[in-house]
């Protein structure tokens, strides 16, 4: 689990490195591979994510299966949330270094913000 949360945050640096917050977003990319059923799936809210959008959320969408759950971890100095946009579930704050975590049963396609800066955007993919 360490060694995953160093690479995921090795990743966002190169991403951060790369970028430009100017640039028109990419095209859509292929879905990652759904999570086996019933495990876990981290997301990290990084540093400085209240100006990232749609980088807010790492990885953005998490694919999961079925009966999966997602971890989202506030990596960042500020509090955040994960807010469903139907309302379905709301984190709450998240403090730095905290986590909140939710199942997700059934087969869908949920987007969810953070109620303080609701330019962050992410989306949870259940197939």
């Amino acid at each position: 689990m360490k060694v995953r949360m160093i690479l995921i945050a090795g990743l966002l640096v190169v991403t951060w490195g790369c970028g430009s917050r100017a640039s028109a977003p990419a095209g859509p990319s292929p879905a990652p591979a759904p999570a086996p059923g019933g495990s876990g799936s981290p997301v990290s809210i990084p540093s400085g994510a209240s100006f990232l959008t749609r980088a807010a959320y790492a990885p953005n969408p998490v694919v999961i299966a079925p009966g999966g759950r997602v971890t989202w971890t506030n990596n960042d100095t500020t509090s955040h949330t994960s807010t469903s946009d139907t309302g379905t579930w709301n984190s709450g704050g998240i403090a730095p270094g905290q986590s909140f975590s939710r199942a997700f049963p059934s087969a869908g396609s949920f987007a969810y913000h953070c109620a303080f800066h609701p330019g962050m955007i992410g989306v949870v993919i259940v197939q």
